[in-house]
């Protein structure tokens, strides 16, 4: 079996002021242990060096089920005090050898009106780290043989085809199954992650969805000088408990959302003026729980199947039209008060830092679109892309709509009445990727938390 010497897993995937962060690894070198800060910059908060443990080097477990922690021996920890900002943070290691693994958590606290919500339920379900995630597993590979290549013409007209009836075809027709067993196992948190590096800045072009995605959003929050609170799908019920707060922002991609926080923030949005500012795509799409402290596990069904309708507080849901694809937004409601003066032209979101011209031929990578099993390159760029929603609910005006071919992301915007927050959706998994770097999304997301904040 493959040894990874340098990789490490945190004993939980957020922490709090006061708690204690252990560090398991099955290194036996020495072992070099730096946490940083995700903000406008890396900033490293703290750094150690481990000696290297006595016996003899053990490779890490790798098996198809990945249901309860691996148990790895504790090797280094840290006290969440004084020194730390809430956020986004990693872990890094680094072994004698220059392997570098990069483990993210998040630090939640503080009471400020904005709160951000890092979704690391979706960052965890995409981690495939010893051979087994939401959507991957041995016994359905990705790319496998039972997927025969098709010609250019075939490929044309299955893209008109919903993704939801090319699942039940080839259920119908002896292909893949609706849903593997996998996908409704017990997975343990109690893991390395098996994400790309994030990169030596924000600012740098690459393709992402998870972790890296939000650190553009914590990038630009930091830079725009946005006083702002941060916690987890699974945090947020506690912190929501605080009166002070104002809106709640959700990053790139808050797909997986068990009950309880959703009910919470329902009920602070419908009765407590809370607004819902959904600065991603493809959230609140599917039920997950937590069945011990570090065992999750994924529904069968829609999230609005299994718990409420997504789109009645979002007012959206994921369409499969134009996935994979990119482009800029068009202003629809040329009336509406965020968009004045958005752009010269009605066009926004053309700049973009999410690419994926290149994709890996062989193997899965959770940071990359993938079709049939297959990844495909990203086509096209703009703060419309990747995963897209359209407008599912009543009460939502659409004031932009993304250009990408076969369809865009429908931008909506609901007023707060009757003591209804206000609620805003990108609808778009690559917006955040345009904060950085395009004047009319930034502006835009400024008018929102300043308007939410009163």
């Amino acid at each position: 079996m493959r040894s990874w010497p340098a990789f490490a897993y945190l004993s939980r995937q957020s922490a709090a002021p006061g708690d204690f962060v252990e560090v398991h690894s099955l290194s036996w070198g020495a072992l070099r242990f730096s946490v940083e800060r995700l903000g406008r910059t890396r900033t490293t908060v703290l750094s150690d060096e481990v000696g290297p443990r006595g016996g003899v080097q053990t490779a890490p477990d790798a098996t198809p089920d990945l249901q309860c922690p691996l148990g790895w021996p504790i090797v280094w920890g840290f006290a969440v005090d004084g020194r730390f900002q809430g956020g986004l943070h990693v872990l890094v290691a680094l072994d004698c050898a220059g392997n570098r693994t990069e483990q993210p958590f998040v630090v939640v606290g503080g009471s400020a009106s904005i709160l951000v919500v890092l979704p690391t339920l979706t960052w965890h379900l995409y981690n495939f780290w010893g051979g087994r995630s939401r959507y991957y597993a041995p016994e359905h590979p990705f790319g496998g043989e039972r997927r025969t290549a098709t010609g250019p013409r075939s490929r044309g007209l299955r893209q008109w085809v919903p993704v939801c009836a090319k699942r039940l075809i080839r259920s119908r027709f002896g292909g893949e199954p609706l849903k593997g067993s996998f996908v409704t196992r017990p997975l343990t948190t109690r893991r390395p992650f098996q994400f790309r590096s994030f990169g030596d800045s924000p600012e740098l072009p690459y393709c992402s969805h998870l972790a890296a995605a939000d650190w553009r959003l914590c990038a630009w929050l930091e830079r725009e000088g946005v006083n702002c609170s941060f916690c987890t799908e699974t945090s947020l019920t506690a912190a929501l408990r605080e009166s002070c707060r104002r809106a709640v922002v959700l990053g790139s991609h808050a797909e997986y959302w068990p009950r309880e926080p959703f009910h919470a923030l329902a009920t602070a949005h419908r009765d407590l003026g809370c607004w819902l500012l959904n600065f991603g795509g493809n959230a609140m799409f599917e039920q997950t729980e937590f069945v011990t402290p570090t065992e999750t596990i994924c529904m069968r069904s829609r999230f609005r199947t299994t718990v409420a309708d997504e789109a009645r507080l979002t007012g959206v849901r994921y369409r499969s039209a134009g996935y994979a694809t990119a482009a800029p937004y068009r202003v629809v409601s040329r009336r509406n008060r965020l968009l004045a003066g958005i752009s010269s032209d009605g066009e926004f979101g053309r700049e973009n830092l999410v690419v994926g011209t290149e994709v890996p031929s062989d193997g899965y990578d959770p940071e990359f679109p993938a079709v049939d099993g297959r990844h495909v390159p990203l086509v096209g760029s703009g703060a419309s892309g990747w995963e897209l929603d359209r407008r599912a609910a009543a009460g939502f005006e659409v004031i932009a709509r993304g250009m990408n071919p076969g369809g865009g992301a429908e931008m909506v915007f609901r007023s707060p009445a009757r003591g209804r927050g206000g609620a805003f959706s990108a609808s778009s998994l690559t917006f955040t990727g345009s904060l950085l770097v395009d004047r009319g999304v930034s502006r835009l997301a400024s008018r929102l938390l300043q308007e939410a904040a009163g």
